[in-house]
């Protein structure tokens, strides 16, 4: 309860809410948009050398910035929590008159980062992949659940933007110079976005997990010799391919067919 109630004031007291489920390329985009602000915050300030080490304390940089408050925000579907998808509803102020980012990803690539994570990471399941997209706390389920339950504040609220990831990885320029706008920002420093593009490749990411070099929890492998354990694990599109059988993909697109979501195939088919 005293989490809940936490989270619900962060909200209340957030300018700007990202709102996404696991693995759906939060860290990733997080990390852009820490690395332009603390080139922001050098420029401006050049002071705030603990902040400059960890892009990832979003909120705190933008704060020393005057910015305002930014909150990243599972709302209600983290894995951790077995059963937190029966909370989902509690979080619907969380979906009002805020400014906010929804960012989503193939479902099908979900689970298979998910499986990974609850797996090899936070250790909340054990089983196979097949089990796991199955499963009706973790699998895809959970996944339609949340969507159809956010999809109201997806479609139609003027304070709503949608990111796909998919996006992200062909336009990353493109699409962080917009979200940045969003925010608020309203003259963009191209050599900050460039930069920020640049620190933020998978391949540095991983790196910097490897070796822990933020001090932040956030960004740490479970097992530094399982490459599968890493928050930032491949970031592939279409890795799914990889990991799920047809009978895993079959599976996964009745669910979604039977259970009408609409936000898959909205910004998916």
């Amino acid at each position: 309860m005293k989490k809940i109630l936490r989270r619900i004031l962060n909200s209340l007291e957030s300018d700007y809410i990202f709102v996404s489920y696991p693995k759906s390329g939060r860290t990733w985009l997080r990390m852009q948009i820490g690395l332009y602000l603390a080139e922001c915050l050098n420029e401006n300030e050049g002071v705030f050398d603990e902040l400059l080490s960890d892009p990832l304390r979003t909120n705190e940089i933008s704060n020393a910035l005057g910015m305002g408050s930014i909150l990243w925000d599972h709302a209600g579907s983290e894995l951790i929590e077995k059963y937190a998808i029966r909370k989902a509803k509690y979080r619907k102020f969380v979906m009002g008159n805020k400014k906010k980012c929804f960012l989503i990803r193939d479902p099908k690539d979900v689970m298979v980062s998910s499986y990974f994570q609850a797996t090899k990471r936070i250790n909340v399941f054990e089983g196979d992949i097949s089990s796991f997209i199955r499963d009706k706390n973790y699998g895809i389920y959970r996944w339609i659940y949340l969507h159809n339950t956010w999809f109201k504040d997806i479609k139609g609220n003027k304070f709503t933007k949608v990111i796909r990831y998919e996006d992200m990885k062909e336009n990353s320029l493109g699409i962080l110079a917009f979200i940045l706008s969003d925010i608020g920002i309203k003259y963009l420093n191209n050599d900050f976005l460039l930069k920020a593009i640049e620190g933020a490749k998978f391949e540095k990411m991983k790196k910097i997990e490897k070796r822990e070099s933020i001090d932040s929890k956030k960004l740490k492998p479970g097992d530094k010799d399982d490459p599968e354990s890493y928050k930032v694990r491949k970031g592939k599109v279409g890795d799914y391919r990889e990991y799920l059988n047809d009978s895993d993909l079959n599976f996964i697109i009745k669910a979604l067919e039977q259970n009408n979501c609409r936000v898959y195939f909205e910004f998916y088919e």
